[in-house]
């Protein structure tokens, strides 16, 4: 994911985070002599809810919400003892939904704050509406680092 959020946090500890970014999803499949990989690029637009917890410099905050997201473009790799291709496929799904959460710490230095955090989402779309396939929902384990600038009323 790389992007820009903002952030707001009252005195009590509730607020939200609202963000732009790109992400970079998909799975890979290995086997003897051959491989599989299906990639999507998108844009997603979270809108979280954030509680942050302790006294400065060190706080933990958790957040969940919905997130829109829209899909750039998609591919398919597929690489065998006889065969090697890739092309770009045609996106059954291009606007999707889903639901994400995260846990984590922030770190205070005066103006500056940093955060470290775990966090899960789960597209609710279906991506692939191919033939034989039911369901392609993305399921997602997000490790996030940051660094932002506090600006104060």
């Amino acid at each position: 994911h790389l992007g820009v959020d903002y952030s707001y946090v009252n005195e009590r500890g509730s607020g939200v985070r609202i963000g732009l970014g790109w992400m970079h999803k998909g799975w890979d499949i290995n086997v003897p002599d051959s491989s599989y990989a299906r990639v999507y690029n998108q844009m997603e637009l979270p809108f979280l809810s954030r509680f942050v917890l302790s006294a400065k410099p060190f706080q933990f905050y958790i957040e969940g919400g919905p997130s829109l997201s829209y899909t750039l473009s998609a591919a398919e790799y597929i690489e065998g003892i006889e065969r090697e291709y890739t092309f770009q496929e045609e996106v059954d799904q291009r606007f999707s939904f889903g639901l994400g959460g995260e846990l984590g710490v922030l770190r205070h230095w005066g103006k500056w704050v940093g955060n470290a955090g775990i966090g899960y989402h789960q597209d609710l779309t279906n991506f692939d509406r191919s033939p034989g396939v039911i369901y392609s929902l993305h399921q997602n384990i997000i490790f996030s680092v940051g660094m932002a600038r506090v600006i104060e009323d």
